[in-house]
């Protein structure tokens, strides 16, 4: 009678060591997921960024043209004058060695091939910020891995990115990120070292963006005065002084300088802010659009949500996502007192009216606005007296994930579209010596070669 009555009990503890044991071992499998070496979870990062970015536009995948300077400047001028010999030549008043050396690979393979090693390198510079975010090099900015790899999800399905996928002549762009990246992430030894140093030189040297970086190099080594931020920041600050001497030598005769008047209005700058940015990242570009009813007032109203949001993440937030505001905000000013939007227009008009002008200089500030939407989120587990905060950066999360990244997750491919190949191959039934014109993307783009 006794075994009876005491079986049922029996029976109920050990559903409760069973339950205790697969949750202490489910446990134990996250954490082991946590704990696996870096290059683990970096390459599935990799490989899903990869697939990202072929479902955001599979046609510039599946078959890739060449677009903007790809042709014309980049690998026109190492068709002409050989490997090497325009490397250091500046483009647009600056040095522009990334897409230079992967014009000079083209020379390598058959021109056939060219658009899709030149997209080959542009998705792999894309992924390659996402991959970083997940490693423990930034454990010291995002303790947990979970909240890296959201991190590095919320980068690959980024809003308000259309123009800058999967092309090498906008690959600098995440080119630029992932040079803040090494710049705010811990040491990892000799062998991430290696790796910094490569990023530092074709990121330093691509572009201008070293120039707003240069600064917060500097004060994240005097901050953590770590020997190797020392190095990074010096690193940063030669770079930078290469650019500024590129600038100031050749800015005048840049094609910058022979584009149309700025034409900057308060209402167009409201536009800018409120609509293309904040309001590109939020809601999605179809809600933002010039024409639509109550468009200044919609753009006052989200620019003034999201700047409680950056000011929230300015007061309280930790340094390098300061810096990450800051970085941003440098290069829209930049952007902004030199765009480069159209030929004959004024430039902010252009920005405003067409969607692919200028999505390329809301990319940065994008990026820092969700990271402050992000951070915000995350203090629901942080500490009790930042749970206000917390509850608006997941009212704000919730409508970047549900409506910006959901109405600009895929893009139009650009049309209309040159078929590159019957190009090709017409070139080459040309005789040595004769030259033909190659037409490329977008519209009104061409470049010449001569047959040798």
């Amino acid at each position: 009678m006794s075994s009876v009555d005491v079986q049922p009990e029996t029976r109920s503890e050990e559903s409760v060591r069973s339950l205790a044991g697969s949750s202490r071992g489910l446990h134990r499998r996250r954490r082991s997921l946590a704990e696996l070496p870096d290059i683990v979870p970096m390459a599935v990062v990799g490989a899903v960024g990869v697939l990202v970015v072929y479902l955001r536009c599979p046609v510039d995948v599946r078959a890739p043209e060449l677009y903007g300077e790809d042709g014309p400047i980049w690998f026109a001028q190492a068709y002409a004058h050989g490997v090497f010999g325009p490397l250091f030549s500046p483009d647009a008043g600056y040095v522009q060695i990334f897409p230079r050396l992967v014009a000079d690979l083209g020379l390598l393979v058959p021109l056939v091939h060219l658009p899709r090693l030149f997209v080959t390198f542009a998705v792999g510079v894309q992924v390659l910020p996402a991959c970083f975010l997940v490693s423990r090099r930034m454990a010291n900015v995002i303790p947990s891995f979970w909240v890296r790899l959201a991190f590095a999800a919320a980068y690959l399905c980024i809003p308000n990115s259309f123009g800058i996928n999967a092309e090498l002549t906008n690959a600098q762009w995440h080119l630029a990120l992932l040079l803040f990246l090494v710049v705010v992430a811990a040491d990892g030894g000799w062998l991430w070292r290696v790796c910094d140093g490569v990023v530092l030189v074709l990121g330093g040297l691509t572009g201008p963006f070293v120039l707003a970086l240069a600064p917060i190099a500097v004060v994240v080594y005097l901050v953590r005065r770590r020997r190797w931020s020392a190095v990074v920041a010096a690193l940063v600050v030669a770079a930078a002084v290469v650019q500024a001497v590129a600038w100031v030598t050749t800015h005048s005769t840049s094609a910058r300088a022979h584009l149309g008047p700025l034409g900057a209005t308060g209402s167009r700058l409201l536009q800018i802010l409120g609509g293309e940015i904040v309001g590109g990242t939020v809601v999605g570009p179809p809600l933002t659009q010039p024409g639509i009813d109550g468009h200044l007032v919609r753009c006052s109203l989200l620019l003034a949500a999201a700047a409680v949001v950056v000011a929230l993440a300015m007061w309280r937030g930790p340094l390098e996502l300061r810096a990450l505001n800051v970085f941003a905000a440098l290069v829209l000013l930049a952007s902004l007192l030199s765009p480069q939007a159209s030929v004959t227009g004024a430039q902010w008009q252009t920005l405003v009216n067409s969607v692919a002008a200028g999505v390329r200089y809301w990319f940065l500030p994008t990026c820092a606005l969700v990271a402050d939407v992000m951070w915000a989120a995350c203090q629901l587990w942080g500490k009790r007296n930042l749970r206000p905060v917390g509850v608006v950066g997941l009212v704000c999360l919730v409508c970047v994930a549900g409506f910006g990244m959901r109405n600009s997750f895929t893009y139009a491919p650009i049309s209309p579209r040159p078929d590159w190949v019957a190009q090709v191959h017409a070139f080459d039934r040309l005789p040595a010596g004769r030259s033909y014109t190659f037409e490329e993307t977008p519209a009104g783009w061409s470049f010449t070669l001569t047959r040798r």
